[in-house]
């Protein structure tokens, strides 16, 4: 019973149940014919088996019925599902069981069996493959998957024409690098502030297109699209621009969290404050984001009372020459990467009562001598920068100075006799890691004689090549930190010292000093850091250093010191440290703060 399709000679088809016509003669019968059995075909038409299939035979000439042989029949034609193709040979065997009919074909027997298997197992395969990926589908996709409505819309389509709300001006420069779409609201906005704000600014604003995505031009037509625009307050409006020109200009973005590009007063956004709208402080609150430079939008706030610039990003803080205009200005603070130099413009600050520009902030150059103008001058620091040549005299005009910090810079040259007029008001003196050649700080009547209000003085590092006069520590009843290290001080230290009751930190390290430690130190009883290692130092630690009840640290190492440590010393609950030599010449009863010098390094 296994049948398959028969097929012409010539490669046509013929489907199951296909007529197949026998010439001449008209016979209405109809014939099932059935394949024949492997012994009828013999070895050559194996394949021919799996390539016949049931049809009906219509049309038999009555000549060739006969129910007990087989007739070979000719010029039988085969009615395909297109063509009628001749057929020679055909055999009819009307004595098999099942209806007793089969046909033979000879040379018109085809070969697509195998193909229909193929053709079969592939079916069956894509099949499986299809069910296979329909079960990981169902694992793996959504369960409900979006229709085209729910679909996102692409971010970068913006909606030509006439539009009323204004289509995000950062996003369409991200998308297509020009403004595509701009608001009649805000193309109005926008025309008036170039024209009636603008213009106090920018000379050359004119060039710039409206469809630019330049800084200035962005910003603008930020601000233009708040429809904020007043006649009669444009100085506000223009502030905002400023501060949007330079938010932009460090990279800023809308997303933010202090609350800048929003609508409504700038006096809203995060480090800004205000005095009757206007913009009069500004902190930098992008300490850790973004960078650039403190571009000159920022010097066209002419109400600016405060400026503090301080970030850890790299920016670049460059005073310009435009620093003039802000004649109000009482601090400024900047602290970022900056390679350039003071200008002389500077001098025109003469309400600037605080200016820091310290700690790695790189200003190149000298102090300009125009600094002597800045009469309400109280606070001048510049420590670790590179500024080069030497002191101008005219710091000694700053009257009202108290704070005055030069320390870590390549400064040399003397010390201007200019610089005692400072006695009077001067709390600070940070001159330490300069190369001032000058070697009189000590000496009476010397630099460093006269400043009596002196709270902190620090100067590590230059080159005093004298020792310690009587007198000197006297002098400095209100001293809290003193910093002398690497100063080449010789001799002892003075038994006055303990005059120095509000002395809280203390550094001789790496001098030539010698002879005991004084008694007097046990006077100090706010003393809390002291720092006498690298001397030659000898005699033992007296017992008067248990009274220092503020001491935290004691560094005594690199000395000649002999005993041990007072054990009264060791119950002091704020000490932490003590450092002596390891060559056992001191002995430390104090558990958990004694060390010596070499397992410490200090």
């Amino acid at each position: 019973d296994s049948t398959t399709q028969q097929t012409n000679t010539d490669g046509g088809g013929l489907a199951p149940g296909a007529g197949v016509e026998v010439r001449p003669g008209a016979f209405a019968a109809t014939w099932t014919v059935r394949p024949p059995t492997l012994d009828n075909l013999g070895p050559s038409n194996h394949e021919s088996i799996h390539s016949v299939q049931p049809f009906q035979i219509t049309n038999i000439p009555e000549e060739v019925v006969d129910d007990n042989a087989p007739m070979i029949v000719e010029d039988v034609h085969v009615v395909g599902e297109s063509q009628r193709t001749p057929q020679r040979n055909l055999t009819l065997d009307p004595t098999q069981d099942d209806h007793r009919r089969y046909v033979e074909a000879g040379s018109g027997v085809h070969k697509s069996g195998r193909r229909w298997r193929l053709y079969l197992i592939l079916g069956i395969i894509l099949v499986a493959v299809a069910v296979a990926a329909g079960i990981a589908a169902a694992f793996t996709l959504p369960k409900e998957t979006p229709t085209m409505s729910e679909e996102e819309e692409d971010p970068c389509d913006f909606t030509g024409g006439i539009v009323t709300e204004q289509p995000d001006i950062l996003l369409q420069c991200a998308c297509h690098n020009e403004v595509t779409v701009i608001s009649r609201d805000t193309q109005l906005v926008y025309n008036l502030m170039r024209e009636n704000v603008i213009t106090r600014y920018y000379d050359a604003f004119d060039e710039e297109p409206m469809r630019s995505c330049s800084v200035r031009n962005k910003a603008l037509l930020m601000v233009a699209s708040t429809k904020e625009y007043d006649e009669n307050d444009l100085e506000a409006l223009g502030e905002k621009y400023l501060m949007a020109t330079l938010f932009l200009g460090w990279g800023g973005t809308m997303s933010n969290d202090f609350g800048w590009l929003e609508r409504g007063p700038v006096c809203n956004w995060g480090g800004i404050s205000c005095d009757d709208g206007r913009i009069t402080a500004f902190d930098m609150p992008f300490q850790k984001q973004f960078g650039g430079q403190l571009a000159v939008e920022m010097f066209h706030l002419t109400r600016l009372t405060s400026l503090r610039f301080v970030t850890y990003k790299e920016f670049s803080c460059t005073i310009p020459s435009e620093i003039a205009r802000l004649s109000d200005l009482e601090e400024l603070e900047l602290g970022c990467v900056n390679h350039g130099t003071l200008p002389s413009e500077i001098g025109l600050l003469t309400s600037l009562e605080r200016f820091v520009m310290s700690f790695g902030t790189s200003i190149l150059g000298t102090i300009p001598t125009e600094i002597g103008r800045m009469n309400a001058l109280q606070q001048f620091e510049v420590s670790v920068n590179r500024l080069s040549g030497t002191l101008p005299s005219e710091i000694g005009n700053l009257s009202n100075l108290k704070h005055f910090s030069v320390s870590h810079n390549f400064l040399g040259g003397s010390l201007p006799l200019e610089l005692k007029n400072l006695q009077p008001t001067l709390e600070v003196l940070l001159l330490g890691h300069a190369a001032f050649e000058t070697n009189d700080f000590v000496d009476p009547g010397g630099m460093l004689w006269g400043f009596t209000n002196l709270r902190t003085l620090a100067a590590s590092g230059l080159y005093f090549n004298s020792t310690i006069p009587n007198g000197w520590f006297a002098q400095f009843s209100n001293l809290s930190v003193l910093s002398l290290a690497s100063c080449f001080l010789s001799g002892e230290i003075p038994s006055e010292i303990g005059l120095l009751k509000s002395l809280s930190y203390l550094n001789l390290w790496n001098n030539n000093l010698r002879g005991p430690l004084p008694t007097e130190l046990g006077q100090l009883s706010v003393l809390s850091d002291v720092w006498l290692t690298s001397n030659f130092l000898d005699g033992s630690i007296p017992e008067t250093f248990s009274n220092m009840d503020g001491l935290e640290s004691l560094r005594l190492g690199l000395n000649q010191l002999t005993g041990d440590v007072p054990s009264d010393l060791c119950s002091n609950p704020n000490i932490e440290l003590i450092v002596y030599d390891c060559d056992g010449s001191i002995s430390c009863p104090c558990d958990g703060v004694c060390a010596c010098y070499s397992d410490l390094n200090d």
